[in-house]
């Protein structure tokens, strides 16, 4: 693409098809909109075939979009854990030293790999042309200054191969240099890497590999910063370090030159430089382990002159792992850009990505151990709590506010708190990481305040069930909303199941209630209980097709009118026209027409039984009264004698006495009445007649109506 001309690709490796695929990945990421504008201006130069420019702007987007890569590092220090299984116990010998200096070629030098001097892209290289240890066939040398070694490696010595005799198993350990060209996700997996690896060996014996390509040992200062941060006790152990000279080809003096020349220039104040190149003054004294690769018969020497040296025998303490200024720059502005990449997923629920972000940077901070990197982490979780915390308050105010005011529930409220319950619940990927937060929010709140809420209607309805008067709107409501949460949430129709339970138990006490005030007459009560019963059956028919229990209303209804009926039939049985009343037909009567009148006059009966219905059954009653009254009446006027006429008389004024007959019959009553005085007077007026002829000593007597013969 740089040289602007037209790249070849495969039919499923196009250009358009990798730009799409990465729009896809990027789709779900906070820059997406800025990286779609990034992209098309680069989109439109590859149409027109500008492959430079497109060339140019892609490595400006990549510079700008590139990512610290973590399972890359993790995967890396993976690699050095297994390199560190062949260090488990072992002797080591540890390569130490910047990039390009010859570490590679120092281990297959001292391996007993044979080389030859050529070239490779015009620079002075060392070609491996016999391989003699298996293990030496991962570790690649290159005339380039950049590393060819991405993680710890570790090599067994064949110890008669290249002549040497020592009582502990060697291990040459081949690491990347430090500045590493892999990139900082290199950089940082080799200082941990190597510090897991070399802490599992039985000792160690370092050695500093310097090559003349680097100026008067100018690498020397940043690498002594290095090892200081790898071996905080630097100074303790120099004894044990030894120190390997690449491509100064035999030329001892110019290893003490390079010495002496950086001694006296840079160590003022740089007290472990200074201490540093004192020991290795002193020890290339008598010669240096200059490193000639085509020169096997050097091999022995420098075998000799390293395993001289005392081992670290606590690799454990002595060693420590640590990261480079620059690569913790880089992993913190990755971890504060997945920080906010994670705030916006949270927004959205793509929780996905922020599981894969939460897991690798919990691994990382396994593997680092750095407090910057916990801060993040935590920050993150104290963001996702917050924003789903925020999301739950939201959700359960709106949607209890509107259920504590008995509003209709709409479908669209009650899903939208179930896609609340929907997106907090895919947090449960990431609840292992949730778990550290103070009060982490879970699907199970929302759920729980569900519960809560459900109960409440619950409560309120059991509560407005027994109010006087039941409020059978607010119910319904209560009810709907009920319906409107179990069609989300089938695992609440138990909820109905409860409601209609409860009204089901207060429609059959309200019935045998109401039943029995009919029975005693008492309507105020029976209307009051109907009306309740009423509403009780309206909203049971909203939950359940019952049709037997919510008609029980109706049936109530039919009971009360038969039992007005049934009273009356039965009254109009034993009224007899032409023979007397005992008392006891005397008392039901009146105690028929006692009821039939109080429902009359009870308006709270009216609204189940029409009062003309009842006014027609008290008429029929007061209707066989009066036929009865008339044939009592004919009695009395039939009656042969007073003795006759007074059981009339008395059944006579009973009747009256029956409510709503003493007005009815005032007319004949009073007719009657005169008609029993002139009566008397008669027989008062011949009751004297008799009396005087008596004393007069008559033999007969006439008294009105005919002769009486007084003897």
């Amino acid at each position: 693409l740089s040289q602007n001309q037209t790249p070849n690709f495969t039919p499923d490796q196009s250009v358009e098809e990798l730009l799409n695929k990465l729009v896809q990945i990027m789709k779900r990421e906070e820059e997406y909109p800025k990286f779609v504008r990034d992209l098309a201006g680069i989109t439109a130069d590859i149409e027109s075939g500008k492959w430079k420019s497109a060339a140019k702007d892609l490595q400006k987007m990549y510079k700008e979009y590139k990512q610290f890569d973590i399972p890359l590092t993790l995967a890396l220090i993976k690699k050095a854990d297994l390199a560190g299984q062949k260090l488990e116990g072992k002797s080591v010998v540890l390569l130490l030293g910047k990039t390009g200096v010859g570490k590679s070629t120092t281990i297959h030098f001292l391996a007993g790999s044979e080389m030859k001097e050529t070239t490779l892209d015009g620079l002075e290289h060392m070609e491996i042309v016999k391989v003699v240890n298996e293990d030496l066939k991962e570790i690649t040398t290159s005339p380039h200054a950049k590393s060819d070694t991405t993680c710890v490696l570790a090599v067994q010595v064949d110890q008669d191969q290249v002549g040497i005799c020592n009582p502990d198993a060697l291990v040459l350990c081949d690491t990347p240099g430090f500045f590493d060209s892999g990139g900082p996700e290199v950089d940082v997996a080799n200082t941990i890497g190597i510090v897991k690896a070399i802490k599992r060996a039985r000792s160690v014996r370092p050695i500093l590999v310097i090559s003349s390509k680097q100026d008067r040992f100018d690498g020397i200062k940043d690498t002594l910063s290095m090892m200081q941060k790898l071996m905080p006790n630097l100074l303790e152990l120099l004894p044990s370090f030894s120190y390997a000279f690449t491509k100064y080809y035999g030329k001892v003096t110019l290893v003490r030159a390079g010495i002496n020349s950086v001694m006296q220039c840079d160590t003022k104040s740089d007290y472990i430089l200074t201490k540093t190149l004192d020991r290795m003054r002193r020890d290339t004294q008598n010669g240096a382990n200059l490193i000639e690769p085509t020169q096997t018969d050097l091999r022995e020497g420098v075998w000799d002159n390293i395993l001289s040296k005392d081992p670290i025998y606590s690799p454990q303490q002595e060693f420590r792992t640590f990261i480079t200024d620059d690569s913790r720059a880089v992993i913190q502005e990755q971890l504060q850009k997945w920080r906010n990449q994670i705030i916006s997923a949270t927004k959205r629920s793509d929780f996905d990505i922020i599981k894969y972000r939460l897991d690798s940077m919990r691994d990382l901070q396994q593997e680092l151990k750095q407090d910057f990197i916990e801060q993040i982490y935590n920050d993150c979780i104290y963001q996702i709590n917050n924003i789903l915390g925020t999301e739950y308050k939201q959700r359960t105010k709106s949607f209890n506010e509107t259920l504590a005011r008995t509003n209709l529930l709409s479908e669209g409220e009650i899903m939208q708190y179930a896609n609340s319950i929907k997106s907090i619940k895919f947090a449960d990927s990431i609840r292992d990481h949730l778990e550290l937060a103070k009060e982490p929010i879970g699907p199970e709140a929302l759920n729980q305040n569900l519960v809560i809420q459900s109960d409440l209607i619950l409560e309120r309805i059991k509560t407005g069930l027994n109010e006087d008067p039941i409020s059978s709107v607010r119910i319904e409501n209560e009810i709907k909303n009920i319906k409107v949460i179990a069609k989300c949430f089938p695992e609440f129709g138990d909820k109905l199941h409860k409601i209609e339970a409860t009204l089901k138990r207060s429609i059959d006490d309200c019935d045998q209630e109401t039943r029995s005030f009919i029975r005693g007459s008492d309507f105020a009560g029976a209307g009051r209980e109907m009306s309740r019963l009423k509403e009780y059956c309206k909203i049971f028919a909203e939950i359940s097709t019952d049709t037997k229990t919510s008609e029980q209303y109706t049936k109530t209804k039919v009971f009360l009118e038969e039992h007005l009926q049934g009273k009356t039939e039965k009254l109009r049985e034993y009224i007899p026209l032409n023979t007397r009343l005992s008392s006891g037909q005397m008392e039901r009567l009146t105690e028929t027409v006692t009821m039939l009148d109080a429902a009359k006059d009870t308006p709270a009966i009216h609204l189940h039984v029409a009062v003309t219905t009842i006014k027609r059954l008290l008429d029929s009653v007061h209707g066989a009264l009066l036929e009865h009254f008339e044939a009592i009446t004919k009695d009395l006027d039939n009656a042969p004698s007073l003795q006759t006429m007074e059981p009339i008389i008395i059944e006579f004024t009973e009747v009256r006495r029956i409510p709503g007959l003493e007005l009815k019959t005032a007319d004949v009553y009073h007719r009657t009445v005169n008609k029993i005085v002139s009566y008397a007077r008669r027989i008062k007026a011949d009751l004297q007649r008799v009396l005087e002829s008596i004393r007069q000593g008559q033999d007969t007597i006439n008294i009105s109506a005919g002769s009486v013969n007084v003897r």
